[in-house]
């Protein structure tokens, strides 16, 4: 069965947030600050479990001139992390300070909304997981909505079939159904959202969310490639950016 958490929900600061993400008037830049609020703390949520190890520190205050104070602390270690957003509102919830908090690489899998309906499979357009070679690493799916479940779904079958099995998604904005859709395939993966809504529309956006995340925080289509190219540059790698860019001008040419 899974373990699902909501990390918002008794956050006030969090909750606020996601007013704020929620509101068709916000602007473009609180909206992105917005998101990355909410998305930075799910995130640390979700990585409360992480192994910790005990360590001798020596800490700055001492209780006389003469007597340093040296105790056990813990601390993460030993297990690595594999950090996925899925393309291209996954790189919303994945900010630079969180790469650098949790010592994750970064990888990405890139897919788009099946043109014929939102109940088919996703089309998928970039995947660079395969140059992974830790498969005993703990795995951060990051997606900003779960609402079918369908993409979600079609990353984690990326990842199993590629012999990852420690892996757990984490989300701004979920649907019953797109929980109901990974626990079905999926009952040991983890899930953990800041926010639990309660059904998709007609055209499966959630509600009520922000519709469509991608869109509100790096612009529309085209028009939204130079932010989107920014905040990849932040996280990814010379080769990732190049790569995502090239494959990305073909989806929206």
């Amino acid at each position: 069965m899974n373990k699902f958490e909501i990390s918002g929900e008794q956050n006030a600061v969090i909750q606020s947030q996601l007013s704020i993400a929620r509101d068709k008037t916000t602007g473009q830049e609180q909206f992105r600050k917005a998101m990355r609020a909410i998305t930075d703390h799910a995130l640390l949520v979700a990585c409360k479990d992480l192994p910790t190890k005990s360590v001798m520190l020596e800490i700055p205050v001492r209780t006389s001139e003469d007597e340093a104070i040296v105790e056990n602390f813990d601390m993460v270690m030993g297990e690595k992390v594999l950090l996925v957003p899925v393309l291209r509102a996954g790189v919303s919830g994945l900010s630079k300070n969180m790469v650098e908090l949790t010592g994750g690489r970064v990888a990405f899998i890139g897919l788009h909304r099946n043109p014929k309906s939102a109940m088919l499979p996703p089309v998928q357009y970039y995947n660079d997981v395969s140059k992974c070679v830790d498969k005993d690493c703990r795995v951060f799916v990051i997606d900003p909505a779960l609402a079918t479940g369908n993409s979600v779904i079609a990353v984690l079958e990326i990842l199993a079939k590629q012999g990852y099995e420690k892996m757990h998604v984490v989300s701004t904005f979920s649907a019953p159904e797109g929980i109901a859709a990974i626990n079905k395939q999926f009952p040991n993966v983890k899930i953990t959202t800041a926010c639990m809504c309660y059904a998709t529309n007609a055209r499966k956006f959630i509600i009520p969310a922000a519709g469509d995340a991608g869109d509100r925080f790096f612009g529309a289509g085209r028009d939204g490639m130079g932010q989107f190219s920014k905040d990849l540059a932040e996280i990814a790698t010379e080769k990732q950016h190049a790569d995502i860019m090239v494959r990305l001008s073909e989806v929206y040419k």
